[in-house]
């Protein structure tokens, strides 16, 4: 049954509006979680394990790490019902943005494995739990690494830049990540320069 659209410009822009929305958490939750387990190391890991707050960092490091898989899982998910990667893509076509829609669907074609490895983790230990496997045996099985989501999501990130500035030529972007990275390292060196009691 063919869609009725009413104004095609306001289901572009609704469309892309929660892609976006997407695309920037997976890029926050990504590179808060990096900041904490790969930049942050070896300087701040007495500060992360210092008793007074050290659940809150390990809250953190695993909380975050599923937001990106949820996040990407969203944008990847490959369901009718789905508002995601795939979805734009057809509306972008449907409304005549051809090229903004092949940069969608290159992004898509080119990194087919990966996205399945992605969505495997989503699927079986990030949004449902697998009955079979537990979480460290789902992320043996499909195997993606740091550099690997980091690459999915700055390709995620720019192709949406490149589609909003095409649209819209609004110069309002997705930012780097840089950031959060930045933002992540001074609380902890404020964390360790503070005179904290581990007794409280």
């Amino acid at each position: 049954m063919q869609r009725v659209v009413n104004n095609p410009s306001t289901e572009v822009r609704k469309t892309f509006g929660r892609v976006r929305h997407d695309a920037t958490h997976a890029r926050v939750f990504f590179h808060t979680w990096w900041a904490l387990v790969g930049i942050a190391m070896p300087e701040h890991r007495a500060t992360m394990g210092n008793v007074a707050y050290v659940d809150f960092f390990h809250a953190c490091r695993a909380g975050f790490l599923t937001l990106v898989f949820v996040s990407l899982g969203r944008l990847l998910d490959h369901d009718q019902r789905s508002l995601g990667l795939k979805h734009l893509h057809e509306v972008l076509v449907e409304h005549g943005y051809g090229k903004e829609g092949g940069l969608v669907d290159s992004l898509l074609s080119s990194n087919g494995d990966l996205i399945e490895r992605i969505r495997g983790i989503r699927n079986k230990a990030a949004a449902h739990t697998d009955r079979e496997m537990t979480r460290e045996d789902v992320y043996k099985k499909f195997g993606v690494t740091p550099n690997e989501i980091r690459d999915l999501v700055g390709a995620v990130v720019d192709v949406v830049n490149d589609v909003e500035e095409s649209l819209y030529s609004s110069g309002s972007l997705i930012s780097s990540g840089e950031r959060q990275e930045r933002a992540t390292m001074s609380l902890l060196r404020c964390l360790k320069d503070a005179a904290w009691d581990d007794s409280v």
